[in-house]
């Protein structure tokens, strides 16, 4: 559990499973190709949207179906989660992509965390290490100053705390915008 924390961490610092696609013609586009652009420097974090799953089920509906609680009660156990996730989710959170492959990430201009990153040459993910951990984003967009992520999350908790894990699933998505 304190592995999947951890994890969370990251997500909740950038925290998004959409498959990476770009739908560009080169011949009508004015960007420019991926493999010209540069994360480097800090970039303003957006989390827009997160979904959690309990054995591949939506939360809410795995809470009323499988477990029995009312529509009210699932609902504050989903949101409750959500808000445990995403406590840093706020106007503050940046992250400092560097020259050197490193990252820091910043809360109410606090570091929070830090590491190495890699945004592979076609620009259709970026690993992010810390600490032994990885984590993978996928890029759906990429442009000068706008990033958009998504990262998908397993582990096991027991939610209901009857001795069996249940299989928790976190996606995110979010945005990135350049700040300098």
């Amino acid at each position: 559990m304190k592995k999947i924390a951890r994890s969370f961490l990251i997500i909740t610092l950038l925290s998004t499973s959409l498959t990476a696609c770009f739908e560009q013609n080169a011949e009508q586009s004015t960007d420019p190709p991926i493999s010209n652009i540069s994360i480097v420097g800090e970039w303003k974090v957006n989390i827009n949207e997160v979904r959690l799953f309990l054995n591949n089920t939506p939360m809410q509906e795995y809470l009323v179906e499988e477990l029995h609680f009312t529509d009210s009660v699932a609902a504050d156990l989903y949101w409750a989660k959500v808000a445990d996730l995403l406590y840093s989710n706020d106007d503050t959170l940046s992250i400092v992509f560097n020259d050197n492959l490193s990252f820091t990430i910043y809360s109410l201009e606090e570091s929070i965390g830090s590491g190495s990153y890699e945004l592979n040459t076609d620009g259709s993910t970026l690993t992010l290490l810390e600490n032994g951990e990885e984590s993978v984003f996928m890029v759906s967009y990429l442009q000068a100053n706008h990033l958009k992520l998504q990262h998908t999350q397993e582990g096991e908790e027991d939610v209901n705390e009857d001795g069996t894990n249940e299989t928790l699933k976190v996606e995110i998505d979010m945005d990135l915008f350049k700040m300098d």
